[in-house]
């Protein structure tokens, strides 16, 4: 159970990264874009 909660939580945040790389066009808004990803992962580790 552990081990694809895990690998869920990886993936999603490829795929986070990869919206984010493509979204970004300065410094900034990779900052910020970053930023939410982090908080994300955050926030769903701690409810699991």
């Amino acid at each position: 159970m552990m081990k694809w909660t895990l690998l869920s939580v990886l993936v999603m945040v490829c795929v986070l990264n990869a919206v984010a790389w493509a979204d970004a066009s300065d410094d900034a808004n990779i900052d910020q874009l970053m930023a939410r990803v982090y908080r994300t992962v955050l926030l769903k580790s701690k409810r699991s």
